[in-house]
Protein backbone atom coordinates (compact mmCIF):
# COMPACT_ATOMS: atom_id res chain seq x y z
CA UNK A 1 0.00 0.00 0.00
CA UNK A 2 2.86 2.10 0.55
CA UNK A 3 4.38 1.63 -2.49
CA UNK A 4 1.32 2.50 -4.06
CA UNK A 5 0.60 5.44 -2.19
CA UNK A 6 4.36 6.79 -3.05
CA UNK A 7 3.69 6.01 -7.02
CA UNK A 8 0.93 7.96 -6.78
CA UNK A 9 1.85 11.19 -5.19
CA UNK A 10 5.12 11.10 -7.21
CA UNK A 11 3.12 10.69 -10.64
CA UNK A 12 1.00 13.86 -9.12
CA UNK A 13 3.94 15.94 -8.78
CA UNK A 14 5.29 15.23 -12.15
CA UNK A 15 1.69 16.13 -13.66
CA UNK A 16 1.67 19.48 -11.62
CA UNK A 17 4.78 20.55 -13.34
CA UNK A 18 3.92 19.73 -16.30
CA UNK A 19 0.77 21.67 -15.77
CA UNK A 20 2.50 24.96 -14.38
CA UNK A 21 5.15 24.84 -17.36
CA UNK A 22 2.18 24.21 -19.46
CA UNK A 23 0.50 27.63 -18.56
CA UNK A 24 3.97 29.69 -18.26
CA UNK A 25 4.30 28.44 -22.11
CA UNK A 26 1.35 28.94 -23.56
CA UNK A 27 1.21 32.39 -22.22
CA UNK A 28 4.88 33.18 -23.61
CA UNK A 29 3.43 31.91 -26.99
CA UNK A 30 0.46 33.88 -26.88
CA UNK A 31 2.95 37.08 -26.35
CA UNK A 32 5.37 35.72 -29.45
CA UNK A 33 2.02 34.98 -31.63
CA UNK A 34 0.84 38.87 -31.38
CA UNK A 35 3.74 40.41 -33.73
CA UNK A 36 6.70 40.59 -31.13
CA UNK A 37 9.02 38.50 -32.60
CA UNK A 38 8.00 39.61 -36.48
CA UNK A 39 9.28 42.95 -35.09
CA UNK A 40 12.36 41.38 -33.91
CA UNK A 41 13.27 39.74 -37.25
CA UNK A 42 12.50 36.35 -36.39
CA UNK A 43 9.19 36.44 -39.03
CA UNK A 44 7.75 33.25 -39.49
CA UNK A 45 10.42 31.08 -38.26
CA UNK A 46 9.60 31.65 -35.08
CA UNK A 47 5.85 31.36 -35.53
CA UNK A 48 6.35 27.62 -36.94
CA UNK A 49 8.30 27.00 -34.04
CA UNK A 50 5.56 28.29 -31.78
CA UNK A 51 3.42 26.29 -33.65
CA UNK A 52 5.59 23.08 -33.14
CA UNK A 53 5.94 23.86 -29.06
CA UNK A 54 1.93 24.28 -28.79
CA UNK A 55 1.69 20.55 -30.33
CA UNK A 56 3.73 19.22 -26.95
CA UNK A 57 1.94 21.23 -24.43
CA UNK A 58 -1.13 19.74 -26.06
CA UNK A 59 0.57 16.01 -25.21
CA UNK A 60 0.99 17.99 -21.60
CA UNK A 61 -2.18 19.17 -21.31
CA UNK A 62 -4.08 15.92 -21.59
CA UNK A 63 -1.53 14.34 -19.00
CA UNK A 64 -2.33 16.88 -16.47
CA UNK A 65 -6.27 16.38 -17.37
CA UNK A 66 -5.87 12.19 -17.02
CA UNK A 67 -7.62 10.47 -14.67
CA UNK A 68 -5.22 7.92 -12.90
CA UNK A 69 -6.83 5.01 -10.33
CA UNK A 70 -4.93 2.40 -8.85
CA UNK A 71 -6.92 -0.83 -6.78
CA UNK A 72 -6.72 -1.05 -2.98
CA UNK A 73 -5.87 -3.99 -1.30
CA UNK A 74 -9.68 -3.46 0.78
CA UNK A 75 -11.40 -3.62 -2.51
CA UNK A 76 -11.35 0.09 -3.00
CA UNK A 77 -9.65 2.29 -5.80
CA UNK A 78 -7.55 5.23 -5.49
CA UNK A 79 -8.28 8.35 -8.02
CA UNK A 80 -5.77 10.84 -8.84
CA UNK A 81 -6.95 14.08 -11.06
CA UNK A 82 -4.40 16.96 -11.29
CA UNK A 83 -3.69 17.55 -7.43
CA UNK A 84 -6.41 16.11 -5.76
CA UNK A 85 -5.84 12.35 -4.23
CA UNK A 86 -9.40 10.60 -3.87
CA UNK A 87 -10.12 7.30 -1.96
CA UNK A 88 -13.32 5.21 -2.34
CA UNK A 89 -14.65 1.72 -0.71
CA UNK A 90 -15.80 -0.98 -2.30
CA UNK A 91 -18.98 0.44 -2.95
CA UNK A 92 -17.69 3.25 -4.02
CA UNK A 93 -18.29 5.87 -1.34
CA UNK A 94 -15.69 8.20 -0.87
CA UNK A 95 -13.78 7.86 2.46
CA UNK A 96 -10.96 10.69 2.22
CA UNK A 97 -10.13 13.30 -0.25
CA UNK A 98 -6.54 15.05 -0.27
CA UNK A 99 -5.09 18.00 -1.86
CA UNK A 100 -1.36 17.13 -2.44
CA UNK A 101 0.65 20.49 -1.75
CA UNK A 102 3.48 21.27 -4.19
CA UNK A 103 5.90 23.66 -3.66
CA UNK A 104 4.71 26.24 -6.48
CA UNK A 105 8.61 28.39 -5.81
CA UNK A 106 10.97 25.06 -6.65
CA UNK A 107 8.28 24.09 -8.88
CA UNK A 108 8.53 27.51 -10.74
CA UNK A 109 12.15 27.67 -10.81
CA UNK A 110 12.77 24.32 -12.76
CA UNK A 111 10.14 25.49 -15.25
CA UNK A 112 12.12 27.99 -16.04
CA UNK A 113 15.31 25.99 -16.58
CA UNK A 114 13.21 23.65 -19.13
CA UNK A 115 12.25 26.29 -20.89
CA UNK A 116 15.34 28.06 -21.27
CA UNK A 117 16.87 24.47 -22.09
CA UNK A 118 14.03 23.81 -24.55
CA UNK A 119 14.47 27.64 -25.89
CA UNK A 120 18.54 26.73 -26.68
CA UNK A 121 17.73 23.54 -27.94
CA UNK A 122 15.01 25.43 -30.70
CA UNK A 123 17.37 27.71 -31.33
CA UNK A 124 20.69 24.95 -31.90
CA UNK A 125 17.76 23.43 -34.99
CA UNK A 126 17.04 26.47 -36.53
CA UNK A 127 21.21 26.65 -36.99
CA UNK A 128 21.24 23.07 -38.50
Amino acid sequence: MKKTMFVVMLTAMCLAIYGISLAADINEAKGSMMGKDAMAGKGMMMHKMDKDHMGKHCMMREKMMQRDMVAAKDGGVILLIGNQLMKYDKDLNLVKEVEIKVDMETMMKKMKEYREMMKKNDMDMGEE
